[in-house]
């Protein structure tokens, strides 16, 4: 399935976090409004992890782990439908 989203030239996480969150949640509607700040969340956690002394806590990890799982599930669910 494609969505008809792609970028002028390569694929950065900006342009990844942008185009999910503002094309395919707010505009589109196609997954919940609670993944709309997900992958910008996620992407800062690890960065904070990878590049500053503070450690993400058992209960960061533990959410941020659910919330990717819970969009995967919800991607595949979509292209299996193919709606």
């Amino acid at each position: 399935m494609n969505e008809n989203i792609g970028p002028t030239g390569n694929w950065e996480h900006d342009f990844v976090q942008a185009q999910f969150q503002g094309r395919l949640v707010y505009r589109r509607k196609l997954y919940p409004a609670r993944y709309r700040r997900a992958l910008r969340v996620a992407f800062d956690a690890r960065a904070d992890a990878d590049y500053t002394p503070r450690q993400t806590t058992r209960r960061e990890a533990q959410n941020l782990l659910q919330i990717a799982r819970d969009i995967v599930i919800s991607v595949e669910e979509r292209l299996r439908d193919g709606s």
